[in-house]
């Protein structure tokens, strides 16, 4: 008798119920009725795909088995928001899940309906209550696993390298018996060869869910530490432009002090003329603390070089005092942030026009009530409520807008970020305490 095997049916509906499944738990661009059919297509030509392969030589065998997987990888890449090295990665766990799925039905399968049709009641029956069993213990198991923020996905090469190796080497372990399918094993033997087979994929699916959580939790330690460098580039800004303006007001009344000298000892009316025009210039440059709070005076009259600069038209309604049960750090963060992102996104207006920022600071039904406006003519991508960075390496930005979100949070609070008919709009509503 040739070892025992279930039908190759049985491989590809579990092959497409793991790889549904993996779709279904990522960010999907096909949806509804859409997807619903696409994910019936696919179970559909999967299965055919692997009846017809069922009895090709054995030198057949991989190609065929690598470009089932490939069917696999299009799928995500059809149906899911991924890149090709991601939807790999996603492939490689679904594709081991799927191995693992086969494998659990086997044995009881051998043991207790050998005797049936390949096709019977009873077997299919089997099949459905043990593929169903495992895709709910897979969701029971997926909090734990879904350590990621559920708005990146996305692996690098070096992972992706990680997952397959270590799928392939599963893959290889847990099929050892197809080498040996034309031989005449019965018996204790091939019980073992089932057995080997479903503890390498229970161990692959560990191995590669441990991994996945690994991964995880170092990405959630660099955002961490990213989101801390933030912060602290915030603050030193702020310390900066608290020293230069110290200089400044120093500059400014020694001035002062110099003209009103001069104006006292020269009697010429073009000298005093002179020395008329030479105060007024200096007073453009004396930095006015209009807000109430003199960190947020000092954050925005430190990034007032730029809005110069750039020819941004900044107004500001601000009663800076509502501001005194935050800690500097954390205005630093909220401002010097909201700041830093809208003035780099009017750079790349042309028209100057149209570069303008406004700014509102007020207490308002119990709450810090902190919104600023700016013109952004290009629609900007959200994504969990939060702006999609336009930058094309995306790990190593965005982190200003998480900092503003989380350190509202951080007092209980919420900040939103909407953008509308041209504008792009910050609130945040803070609770007074």
């Amino acid at each position: 008798m040739k070892l025992y095997d279930i039908p190759r049916l049985y491989t590809a509906l579990a092959e497409s119920m793991a790889v549904i499944y993996g779709v279904v738990t990522l960010e999907r661009k096909v949806t509804g009725v859409r997807f619903v059919l696409i994910s019936l297509l696919f179970t559909v030509l999967q299965s055919a795909f692997m009846i017809l392969t069922a009895d090709v030589p054995l030198f057949m065998w991989l190609p065929c088995m690598a470009l089932a997987v490939c069917f696999m990888i299009s799928f995500y890449r059809i149906t899911t928001t991924l890149d090709l090295t991601s939807s790999v990665y996603y492939t490689m766990f679904s594709f081991v899940c799927a191995e693992f799925m086969a494998s659990l039905e086997q044995l009881p399968d051998y043991y207790l309906l050998r005797s049936f049709g390949p096709y019977s009641l009873q077997r299919l029956g089997l099949m459905a209550a043990v593929y169903t069993a495992a895709i709910f213990g897979m969701h029971l198991l997926r909090p734990f696993v879904s350590s990621w923020q559920a708005e990146d996905k996305r692996v690098g090469m070096g992972e992706m390298v990680v997952v397959l190796f270590t799928a392939l080497l599963v893959f290889t372990v847990s099929n050892v018996g197809i080498v040996l399918r034309d031989a005449p094993i019965d018996g204790p033997l091939a019980e073992d060869i089932m057995i080997i087979r479903a503890l390498s994929d229970v161990s692959g699916i560990a191995i590669l869910f441990a991994y996945h959580v690994g991964l995880g939790n170092m990405r959630r330690e660099r955002e961490l530490l990213l989101l801390e460098q933030v912060l602290k580039h915030q603050y030193e800004q702020y310390r900066t432009f608290q020293q230069s303006i110290e200089m400044i007001n120093i500059k400014y009344h020694d001035l002062k002090h110099q003209i009103a000298g001069m104006k006292a000892e020269i009697d010429p009316v073009r000298k005093a003329e002179w020395v008329d025009q030479l105060e007024q210039e200096v007073s453009e440059y004396r930095p006015e603390r209009q807000t109430g709070n003199p960190v947020l005076d000092t954050v925005i009259a430190g990034k007032s070089m730029d809005l110069k600069k750039n020819k941004i038209n900044f107004t500001c309604v601000c009663d800076g005092a509502v501001l005194a049960p935050l800690h500097v750090s954390d205005i630093c963060t909220i401002f010097g942030n909201a700041l830093d992102n809208a003035i780099e996104h009017l750079t790349m207006v042309e028209d100057a026009d149209k570069r303008m920022i406004h700014l509102e600071v007020l207490e308002k039904n119990g709450f810090i009530f902190i919104m600023m406006v700016n013109n952004c003519d290009r629609e900007v991508p959200m994504k969990n409520g939060l702006p999609v960075t336009t930058r094309k390496d995306r790990r190593e930005h965005g982190y200003g807008v998480k900092s503003i979100l989380r350190t509202a949070e951080k007092y209980g609070g919420t900040a939103t970020f909407t953008w509308q008919d041209g504008l792009f709009e910050l609130k945040i509503l803070i609770p007074v305490r």
